[in-house]
């Protein structure tokens, strides 16, 4: 889902040379990406906003990136304890 329906990434660097987070649009939220199959993704389910961090694996029939058993999602209050 995540590698088929994402958005185009806006990537930079900001003045001073230091480099600007990114994300990507997708169909239920947003994601960042963390490197090594890893994204942070901010999602709404089940009309809750969660943080989901998540190792994600690539279909090998599809070529699709699909998420992974490794991660967690937390509620945004769980988020800002």
């Amino acid at each position: 889902e995540v590698g088929a329906s994402a958005g185009e990434e806006d990537e930079g660097q900001e003045e001073g040379g230091e480099e600007k987070v990114v994300g990507v649009q997708t169909d239920d939220g947003i994601a960042f990406d963390l490197g090594k199959k890893k994204l942070l993704r901010v999602k709404t389910f089940k009309k809750m906003v969660l943080v989901d961090i998540r190792e994600f694996y690539e279909d090998k029939q599809t070529e699709e990136l699909k998420p992974g058993k490794k991660g967690i999602s937390l509620t945004l209050a769980q988020h800002c304890v």
